[in-house]
């Protein structure tokens, strides 16, 4: 009988993982596709030369902004990146409305994209996943726990469809939305984002997110170079992260509405764009022509660097839909590009290793801005093609880590959860279902070798399972704690963000 349930439960998690891969996989691929031609498009309308049609494009982007305000009202968890929002929905600290989050999400997302904001596809897709995923496991009548585990494959779903990226995907939810590893976790998560790299690559024929890639291995004899390099990178990457919430600081002490505030700030977008269209959007066909080209002066570098990093961060503070990822590695790109002339002209580095600088930078910005090396490492590589470049990618991805652990700053996805706690949006409600989690008993911790029923443990929740170095079994009041142990705690939904705050602080962060 148990060998038949176990069987059972595993093909329901196979099946699972299929339908998240092709669903919301799927609709990821839809946005990614979709945004790219509305860039094509954006194109055109901004190479105008006519007054009249330029006013036109200025009064509409006008209206477009006040309908992207409404849709932020009909859907409030739908703006901006979308993982903050993922992240509070698994730990239980928001219920989204899926289906609204999801229209909201491609709708709003698809007039940022066709206005020029400087924002990326790849948040909004990972929460596009999530969400989707988060409707069909409410369409399948799942439970909470098996909702989040929806959840989460969704959210690598997503990330894959983004970037036609399946192994960055499943890093991703566990280094950034987890921060920790469960083999059912990566099961399902794997095998959805590798069903929906199938379907970017097999059917909508999407190509990876740049067109270039590293032609030759730098040596290790230029790796005293590379070490500024991540330094400087990590110094824009705190000044993004410092940009990023002043700018959200600043928007929110505006006194006009907020249909008004949106709107005319999309009005200005379409102004810069009329005057220079290449620095808008997430900038990945920006950064492939400069580095192709390689013709700007290290002045005019230097001044677009900081201009990405003012449009991405006034994009971001109005709350619209779209992500920071993408432009994050613009950034990096340009700030790579800029480091390797200055290296260049004083003779330092050879021609040939331009594309080399250009991406390295972009690892060390990306782990500077969201502190996620493993990740920064994985994508690029992923989007590379190439082994052999993974010492210098390693190599700028943890120094750089270690660069912002001295810089001491907070990694910009956790600034922006805790934000958004503050402003706790009430949902649904699902007073009646329960959920679990599991928390690893840290090295740090002051409960091992205790029988629970002496451990003071929160009143709402029950520890019903253990996990003992792979021996798994339902404790009761006398069994021990160590440390290393898996707990799997069940507690009410509603309670779940309090609750698994106050059992990190008895059993203590693993990672410490």
């Amino acid at each position: 009988m148990n060998r038949r349930l176990k069987i059972g439960s595993s093909m329901s998690l196979f099946l699972g993982s299929l339908a998240i891969g092709v669903f919301s996989g799927g609709l990821a691929v839809f946005y990614r596709y979709l945004l790219s031609k509305l860039e094509v498009f954006r194109g055109q309308i901004y190479s105008t030369d006519s007054i009249g049609k330029s006013i036109l494009i200025v009064v509409a982007s006008f209206v477009l902004g006040i309908i992207v305000s409404k849709l932020l009202k009909w859907a409030p968890l739908s703006g901006g990146s979308g993982i903050p929002q993922v992240q509070c929905e698994l730990i239980g600290a928001f219920d989204q409305n899926s289906f609204r989050v999801t229209v909201s999400k491609i709708v709003g997302g698809a007039i940022a994209s066709l206005v020029g904001l400087s924002l990326g596809r790849e948040g909004p897709s990972i929460q596009l996943g999530a969400s989707s995923a988060k409707f069909l496991s409410e369409k399948l009548g799942r439970g909470k726990t098996e909702e989040k585990l929806y959840l989460t494959a969704g959210a690598a779903a997503g990330l894959s469809a983004a970037f036609s990226a399946p192994i960055s995907g499943l890093v991703f939810i566990l280094e950034e939305l987890h921060k920790s590893f469960s083999k059912k976790v990566v099961a399902i998560s794997l095998f959805a984002a590798v069903i929906a790299d199938v379907i970017s690559v097999g059917i909508f024929k999407i190509k990876p997110v740049f067109s270039f890639a590293m032609q030759h291995v730098i040596p290790t004899k230029y790796y005293l170079l590379l070490f500024p390099m991540v330094i400087l990178s990590c110094l824009v990457g705190k000044l993004f992260n410092h940009s990023i919430l002043s700018f959200q600081d600043l928007f929110s002490k505006i006194k006009i509405n907020q249909d008004y505030k949106i709107a005319l700030f999309f009005a200005l977008v379409s102004i810069v764009g009329l005057m220079y269209q290449e620095i808008l959007g997430s900038g990945h066909s920006f950064i492939e022509n400069a580095a192709a080209t390689n013709m700007y002066p290290l002045a005019i570098l230097a001044l677009l660097v900081l201009a990405k990093i003012v449009l991405t961060s006034t994009s971001y503070a109005t709350g619209t839909q779209g992500g920071i990822f993408l432009p994050v590695l613009v950034i990096g790109g340009l700030t790579g590009l800029f480091y390797f002339n200055v290296c260049n002209r004083l003779g330092l580095v050879e021609d040939m290793y331009l594309y080399n600088f250009v991406i390295l930078s972009m690892v060390a910005i990306l782990t500077a801005v969201v502190r996620s090396p493993l990740l920064s490492v994985v994508l690029v590589l992923e989007l590379n093609g190439n082994m052999m470049h993974l010492l210098g990618l390693a190599f700028c991805s943890i120094t750089a880590y270690f660069v912002c652990l001295a810089l001491d700053y907070e990694p910009i996805y956790d600034s922006l959860l805790k934000r958004l706690l503050d402003k706790r949006v009430v949902g649904t409600g699902v007073n009646d279902k329960f959920t679990m989690f599991d928390v690893k008993l840290g090295y740090k911790n002051e409960v091992k070798d205790q029988k629970i029923k002496d451990i003071n443990f929160p009143e709402n929740a029950l520890i019903i399972e253990i996990d003992s170095n792979g021996y798994k079994y339902v404790p009761n009041g006398n069994s021990v704690l160590k440390t290393g142990d898996i707990v799997t705690v069940l507690v009410k939904d509603t309670q779940l963000y309090e609750t698994r705050q106050k059992v990190l602080e008895v059993f203590g962060e693993y990672d410490e």
